[in-house]
């Protein structure tokens, strides 16, 4: 589809610390190559599907008009790419003929107001018809084009003109059926010219059908609905596509990579196997090879990746993509092969750069196996030098990422703003990143903002934004900026997210009915066992929190020290004893759990002016071990237990000069303050 196909994301990242190891800047297996494979722009193979070589007649215009027509599309979308405009008149009327619309076309792109799209950038902007092309032209600089909106702009100039002409493809050369990624299109003048808007000479020229033409656009189309989340619309697209173009397997491979967009990851995966069955094309499979990595089906990867090398043994994308696999398994393979495996990496990279010098990520690559070997300075000195010199915008964010580690996120900042790639979202998280690890929250705050609205579809986004406005302290912001991903594959996280936020903003309630159907539908969760818990406590509802927690126990999903933690952390200390207490009638202190659970009361019970209390539970339980050696370290641990609550007891004193040690502590558990705390046996 667009330029840049990365797999979908279903792990946003959380704002980092700031430091750490190096190590932490993993290999990214398919993304680093497939900035290569740039636009999935489809396509149906030129030489499977031709065309009249004269202009189209009017019958021809008519029929795939005809079939437009039925899908139904309203408004905007509803234009077809042969829209003109006032401007797309005049323009053709001056020209005065094949000659003078070639000139015009030349000195729009010389001057660079006519731009096609970098195969390394995300496409973010509309497909525009050959008017609301031209209108933009008129301004002296329009939005970057994939080949087939300059071929219909072309086309429809020299058809205003009445020029009889016909469009052509390219079939020289790099091939990719399925990713317009290299495709080349003019349009032939009867008796003229041919036009080629975005430059060059088409190889091997072959007719290329108004309908194929047509269904290009659509899928051009449609990779920007997608862009947007506009899954409807992009099926939609596609599936007009289809119909224009039936013998193509373009459009049954743009489908599967919405699907997988979407989250129907098997689904998706089975799509686009069929269509490469149908039709070969190598970057394609590099998408699948990078699609399985993801899922941690290396083999499956490796199988892809070498297809594409035994079918084009020089294309320096493919020798990327192997070496970034092999660098990925050295990291989990035993010592003895990482060697061998990490030289094959490096000479997998070196490769592709022989065969282009420009090719993206393998400068990043080497600098990441560069890290992975602790030489910093090298790594640095790669990326930076794929950055200034060959515009590669993967190794940008990896070089951005190490100045992150390196504690120099305000070089990274400025690095970020230098590319200004805000009509990318991975340049705008990792510049909002970099922001607030450097201490810009409020333009951090803003750049997330600007970032939300520009990809309003950015689950990993909104919740950037989420946490950026909670700490700014603005919580039903916060929980506004979450509300539009409920809904997506991520929902279930941002339901509980905003269900934290609904917490700290004295909303239980509503906390407890976002949490309640997740739970439901998510048996094994302990964390939202546990937050729902927690939520049930704060609203007020004890007798459904003791059921809640008896059933995360039963279930497995939570343990009782799991769920005794986090009522102590939540300042819910008499039902922290409840837990423990009952956890310590159903288990034995003999066993680890027991002790721990017996350790954590025993602290608790301190903490609350009850020292007497859990000096009486340490005994009585110590009576019960009839090994005399783990009575003693049981003793021990339960001293030390208690050792180590009054320490924290007196540092608070100190700390607050000596206002009362056990505030905050929960105190005042049971009805009962010592002495007579009844322990329950087993």
């Amino acid at each position: 589809m667009s330029e840049g196909v990365t797999p979908p994301t279903t792990e946003p990242p959380g704002l980092p610390a700031g430091s750490g190891k190096l190590g932490r800047i993993a290999l990214v297996v398919g993304v680093l190559a497939l900035v290569g494979v740039g636009a999935w722009l489809l396509q149906g193979g030129p030489a499977t599907q031709s065309g009249a070589t004269k202009a189209s007649t009017d019958t021809a215009t008519t029929a795939w008009q005809r079939t437009w027509d039925t899908a139904g599309f309203t408004g905007p979308r509803g234009r077809k790419p042969t829209a003109a405009s006032a401007a797309l008149t005049a323009q053709a009327g001056d020209a005065g003929g094949a000659a003078g619309i070639a000139k015009r076309l030349e000195a729009w792109r010389t001057g660079g107001a006519l731009r096609e799209v970098s195969l390394r950038e995300a496409r973010r902007h509309p497909v525009r018809t050959a008017g609301a092309l031209a209108d933009e032209l008129k301004t002296g600089k329009a939005a970057p084009v994939h080949a087939v909106e300059a071929a219909w702009l072309a086309r429809t100039m020299c058809d205003a003109a009445g020029l009889s002409c016909s469009f052509v493809v390219a079939t020289g050369g790099t091939q990719t059926p399925l990713i317009l990624s290299h495709t080349r299109i003019g349009v032939l003048v009867e008796g003229g010219p041919t036009l080629v808007p975005l430059g060059g000479v088409l190889t091997q020229p072959m007719p290329l059908s108004d309908e194929l033409a047509v269904a290009w656009w659509l899928l051009v189309r449609a990779q920007a609905h997608r862009g947007a989340s506009q899954y409807t619309e992009a099926h939609a697209d596609i599936a007009l596509a289809a119909k224009l173009a039936p013998t193509s397997a373009a459009p049954a491979f743009a489908r599967g990579v919405v699907q997988l967009d979407q989250g129907l990851t098997d689904r998706g995966m089975d799509t686009c196997e069929a269509a490469l069955a149908r039709e070969e094309d190598p970057f394609a499979r590099l998408f699948l090879a990078d699609v399985v990595a993801a899922m941690d089906k290396p083999f499956k990867a490796y199988q892809h990746v070498q297809r594409v090398l035994q079918t084009t043994p020089k294309l320096a994308e493919g020798h990327v993509s192997l070496a970034l696999l092999d660098a990925g398994r050295a990291q989990t393979a035993p010592e003895k092969d990482k060697a061998a495996l990490l030289a094959k990496a490096t000479a997998g990279f070196n490769k592709a750069l022989s065969l282009e010098p420009s090719v993206p990520g393998a400068r990043a690559g080497l600098a990441q196996l560069a890290l992975m070997a602790g030489k910093t300075e090298e790594a640095e000195r790669l990326l930076k030098e794929a950055v200034t010199q060959h515009n590669d915008s993967q190794a940008a964010l990896v070089l951005a990422e190490l100045l992150g580690m390196t504690q120099r996120s305000a070089e990274a900042v400025t690095l970020l703003r230098k590319i200004g790639r805000i009509d990318d979202e991975r340049f705008v998280l990792a510049l909002v990143k970099a922001l607030a690890v450097s201490g810009k929250g409020p333009e951090a705050l803003k750049e997330a903002g600007l970032g939300a609205q520009r990809f309003p579809g950015s689950s990993q986004l909104g919740l950037l934004l989420a946490d950026l406005l909670r700490q700014a302290g603005k919580i039903p912001a916060a929980i506004a900026a979450l509300e539009p991903h409920k809904t997506g594959t991520d929902g279930t996280r941002i339901i509980a997210m905003q269900a934290q936020l609904l917490l700290q903003n004295n909303q239980a309630a509503e906390a407890i009915a976002a949490l309640e159907p997740l739970v439901l539908s998510n048996p094994t969760s302990k964390e939202l066992y546990l937050l729902l818990i927690v939520a049930y406590g704060i609203g007020g509802k004890k007798d459904q929190q003791a059921t809640m927690w008896r059933k995360s126990i039963a279930a497995g999903a939570a343990t009782w020290l799991d769920v005794a933690g986090v009522l102590i952390e939540t300042g819910d200390a008499t039902g922290a004893e409840t837990v423990l207490r009952a956890g310590l009638a159903a288990l034995s202190v003999a066993e680890e759990e027991g002790q721990q659970l017996s350790m954590m009361l025993a602290m608790l019970l301190t903490a609350s002016e009850r020292k007497a209390a859990a000096v009486t539970m340490r005994d009585t339980y110590a009576e019960k071990i009839a090994d005399a050696a783990a009575r003693t370290a049981f003793v021990k641990a339960i001293d030390g237990a208690i050792s180590g609550a009054e320490a924290e007891m007196a540092r608070a004193a100190a700390e607050s000069g000596g206002d009362g040690a056990a505030d905050g502590a929960g105190a005042g558990s049971a009805a009962d303050h010592g002495e007579t705390d009844a322990v329950p046996s087993k």
